[in-house]
């Protein structure tokens, strides 16, 4: 029997294939389309007053620092940045309830079995949730609905959650 180099095969394996260059191009093409898409949406929503990104009244709201950071998170991992405040206040009321007090904003690291506070911190919070998210291809609201974050609560209706404050926040 002749051996993978006798048969020319061994060199093949070698060499990365055409499509993978091609597909990465389109990978590339794809990510650019929702990284512009996120930023004509924050360029929107800049000038409105509540939440910096909606028009929210009462206690709903979120700092202007807090708004740029999930802008910035979301932006890195082409996540957008209103779906991880939605998620902090369907989570814990942007901080204020539950593990949320305890610095898990977006429940990154809440478990049913208990806590861990590795991420800790609303920059923290915010940088994983968005990697995860991204990881998983969840980049939007659609997505959520779509139900490729259903890992992310074990809550039947964590997604209606999160589409309600949404929508609430954005008037989605």
């Amino acid at each position: 029997m002749p051996s993978l180099q006798d048969t020319g095969y061994r060199n093949q394996l070698a060499e990365p294939p055409k499509w993978s260059e091609i597909a990465m191009g389109t990978l590339q093409a794809a990510a650019a389309r929702r990284l512009a898409a996120l930023q004509s949406a924050a360029q929107q929503t800049s000038g409105n007053t509540g939440i910096y990104g909606g028009s929210l009244k009462g206690t709903n709201r979120i700092s202007a620092a807090d708004w740029k950071l999930a802008q910035k998170w979301g932006n890195t991992y082409h996540v957008d940045p209103r779906l991880l405040v939605a998620i902090g206040f369907h989570e814990t009321g942007w901080g204020t309830l539950g593990a949320g007090r305890k610095g898990l904003t977006l429940g990154v690291g809440a478990y049913d079995s208990g806590a861990t506070y590795r991420w800790a911190g609303l920059n923290n919070q915010l940088a994983e949730g968005a990697k995860i998210l991204a990881k998983h291809g969840v980049y939007n609201i659609n997505d959520v609905m779509a139900g490729k974050a259903r890992w992310w609560a074990t809550e039947p209706s964590w997604k209606n959650g999160v589409a309600t404050w949404f929508n609430r926040l954005w008037g989605g």
